[in-house]
C-alpha cells in the first residue's frame, strides 16, 4: 500500500490493516496491489480518518486467457526486450527480481506487444540507488513503420537502497542530482521559485501543427502570464497557458527540449514545485517523454535530494 511516486508506504498485516505515518497532505493517489488481485488506486481526501477499501480477485479463467497467449513466444527474448525498452541506457544496472510474474502477448499482424504482470514487479535500480515496488497497468511496444515506440503506465513506490559496497552511495547521490537536472521536477521547483534561468530553463509558448507533424513555436512568454499567485494560499502557484508550454533545457553546450500539455484547465503547486492536484496534471513530450523508467526519481526529490 503506497502514494503513487513517493517514498510514503508499508505492507498491511494479515487482516489488512494498515498505517502510513506523516502524509503531506498533497498526496492523494493510493495505490493498493496484491497478487491475484486487481490492482486499485483510491482518491484519500484531506480528512485522513479511518478508510476501508476492497480489491477485487482476479479470475482464473483471466490468468489462464494471458498464459496461453503468452505460450505464443519465447519468453526469455521478449523479458530482454522489455528489459531493455523499460531500463534504457542503463539496463545493465537494473534488475527484476520477480521476472516470473511477466506475462505478454504479440499480435503478429499489427506487430504490438503488449506485456501484462499479475503481481507488482519488484525491481532493484543500482544507478540511482533505489529499491523499487511498481505496479503495471500497461505496457505496449508499437513496432511499425520501422520506429518502435511504446507507451507505460504505472506507480512507483521507492525505498533507498543499502550501500553494499564503499562509494556506492556517493555514486548514487552523483546520479541522482544528474538526473534531476533538467527533468519536469527541477523544471517545476524552478518555476515556483521564479529561477528559471539559473537552472538553465528557458519557456515559450507552442503549438502542434499537424501540417509540419510536430511542435511550431508561437513565441516568447513572460513568467507573469503562465504562473500566478493561488487564492487564499500564500505557498501555493497556479500553473495556466494555451496548447503547449516549450521547455528548453541548456547543458553542457546542448539544447534539449520538452513540450507540456496541462490535462487540466490549470495544476496547483506549492512553493517547492510539487503538485497540489497532483493525479496525471501533465502530458510531457520530447525529451522528458524519452525519459527511460531508470532515471525516475521519487515525487518530492527536490526537497531531499539524498
Amino acid at each position: 500500500v503506497f502514494f503513487s511516486n513517493t517514498q510514503y508506504g508499508t505492507q498491511t498485516n494479515r487482516h489488512g490493516y494498515f498505517k502510513i505515518k506523516n502524509v503531506p497532505l498533497e498526496l492523494t493517489e493510493l495505490v493498493i496491489a496484491k497478487a491475484g488481485y486487481e490492482n486499485d488506486v483510491f482518491r484519500v481526501k484531506d480528512e485522513r480518518k479511518h478508510i476501508a477499501l476492497q480489491m477485487t480477485k482476479i479470475s482464473d479463467t483471466a490468468n489462464s486467457t494471458m498464459q496461453n497467449e503468452a505460450r505464443r513466444f519465447q519468453r526469455q527474448q521478449i523479458a530482454e526486450r522489455f528489459s531493455r525498452l523499460f531500463f534504457g541506457e542503463n539496463v545493465t544496472k537494473c534488475k527484476i527480481t520477480n521476472e516470473k510474474v511477466l506475462d505478454f502477448f504479440y499480435n503478429e499482424r499489427t506487430q504490438v506487444l503488449e506485456i501484462y504482470a499479475y503481481a507488482p514487479l519488484l525491481i532493484e535500480n543500482f544507478y540511482t540507488g533505489y529499491r523499487i515496488v511498481f505496479v503495471l497497468e500497461n505496457f505496449t511496444y508499437f513496432a511499425l513503420g520501422g520506429k518502435g515506440r511504446f507507451s507505460l503506465k504505472g506507480h512507483t513506490f521507492f525505498r533507498q537502497m543499502v550501500p553494499q559496497i564503499d562509494g556506492s552511495l556517493s555514486v548514487w547521490r552523483k546520479n541522482r542530482t544528474a538526473v534531476f537536472q533538467g527533468s519536469l521536477q527541477n523544471f517545476l521547483h524552478a518555476l515556483a521559485a521564479d529561477k528559471l534561468t539559473e537552472a538553465g530553463f528557458e519557456i515559450s509558448l507552442a503549438r502542434f501543427s499537424t501540417a509540419d507533424r510536430g511542435f511550431v513555436n508561437v513565441g516568447a512568454v513572460m513568467l507573469s502570464q503562465i504562473i500566478h499567485p493561488a487564492l487564499q494560499h500564500e505557498d501555493r502557484f497556479v500553473i495556466k497557458y494555451p496548447d503547449f508550454l516549450e521547455v528548453r533545457y541548456h547543458r553542457d553546450g546542448e539544447m534539449r527540449t520538452s513540450w507540456l500539455y496541462l490535462n487540466k484547465d490549470y495544476v496547483v503547486i506549492n512553493s517547492s514545485g510539487k503538485t497540489i492536484n497532483p493525479f496525471n496534471p501533465f502530458t510531457v513530450h520530447g525529451e522528458w517523454a524519452n525519459q527511460s523508467f531508470s532515471r525516475l526519481l521519487p515525487r518530492g526529490y527536490s526537497q531531499t535530494p539524498h
